[in-house]
């Protein structure tokens, strides 16, 4: 499982900052501000393509790691998690 997020590891963000900096990924943050319209800020823990978000939220769950995950941009798929099952639409 390859983490784009490189030298951004463990760096505070905004959501805005992090579109800029990571479009078309799903971002995972910890330590984070968040609010019904979706995260505000946080603390970088992952960035990872459409492959591998999955596989990172389930180590995510395993480890009992609070984070806050969102894809960057929301154009041409969909998406539908709950405890039970993860649909993705693409």
């Amino acid at each position: 499982m390859a983490n784009l997020a490189g030298n951004y590891i463990g760096k505070r963000m905004t959501w805005k900052e992090m579109q800029e900096k990571f479009p078309d990924l799903w971002v995972y943050v910890t330590d984070y501000v968040y609010e019904n319209a979706g995260i505000i800020e946080g603390n970088i823990l992952g960035v990872f393509d459409d492959a591998e978000e999955s596989d990172f939220y389930v180590e995510c769950l395993e480890n009992h790691i609070d984070v806050q995950r969102d894809r960057t941009t929301e154009s041409g798929w969909g998406y539908v998690h709950d405890n039970n099952y993860e649909l993705q639409l693409k």
